[in-house]
Order: structure tokens, then C-alpha cells, then sequence
């Protein structure tokens, strides 16, 4: 009897574990998104007004508004690569993403996104994007 109460606390507790862990980090949706041009994926964490900065052109705008600058930053240069600098992403503070996207024509950017983390998402109060 004492087995069983053992295994089955190790299966729980195995199961929670993989819980966890098979969740995906926020920066690794962003990425995702990123390399698929995928705004409406990026807007569904944006909050109702985003900051927005693409190579020194800043507008705070509505999260509809912010998801069309970003795909039409998308659509002038296509991704090949989108790489992790660095992120920082905890539950209830200041998060950021610091990401290096990489254009067809040779060109890179430095994209970071930064909010609050709720709900194993990144919140995005922030976007910016400069040339590098």
C-alpha cells in the first residue's frame, strides 16, 4: 500500500514537472512569430496602446495600429534569421526581449520588446526596432 502512495506521488509530481516545462518562453513565441511575418500572432500580446519605434519614427498607438507597423516592417524586409540576444521575463516585473532579425537584402535590426510577464506571456507595452 505504502508503494503505491510512493509511485503515485512520483507520477504526480513527474506530471507537474513536464507541466512546466513544456510550456513555451514567450521569447521563444516571439521568435516563432518573427520568422513567420506573423503580426496578429505578436498582437494577441500587445497591450490596448504600445509604443512604438521603427528606426527612430515613435508613435504610441493603438495595439491594431502597432501590429500593422509591424507587418509592414515585415513586408520591406523579409527574415532570414532571427536570433535570442538576451531576455530577462519574470512572473509580475519589468520582462524584455532583445532579439537580432536578419534581412534577405543583408541588412540587420536589433528588435526589442518589453512589458510585464502574466500569465506565462509577455505583456508588450514597447517595441523597438533600430538598424545595427
Amino acid at each position: 500500500m505504502r508503494t503505491m502512495k510512493t509511485i503515485s506521488l512520483l507520477i504526480l509530481f513527474g506530471l507537474q514537472s513536464f507541466a512546466l516545462f513544456a510550456q513555451e518562453d514567450p521569447s521563444q513565441k516571439l521568435v516563432k512569430w518573427i520568422k513567420a511575418a506573423d503580426s496578429k500572432g505578436i498582437s494577441d500580446f500587445l497591450q490596448a496602446t504600445v509604443d512604438v519605434s521603427i528606426e527612430n519614427n515613435n508613435e504610441l498607438c493603438a495595439k491594431h495600429k502597432a501590429a500593422d507597423l509591424l507587418q509592414q516592417f515585415f513586408q520591406r524586409n523579409p527574415v532570414t534569421e532571427v536570433s535570442i540576444n538576451h531576455r530577462s521575463i519574470r512572473q509580475g516585473a519589468r520582462s524584455f526581449v532583445i532579439l537580432t532579425y536578419k534581412c534577405k537584402n543583408g541588412t540587420s535590426y536589433r528588435i526589442n520588446f518589453s512589458g510585464k510577464e502574466s500569465g506565462g506571456n509577455l505583456i508588450i507595452e514597447n517595441i523597438k526596432i533600430d538598424k545595427i
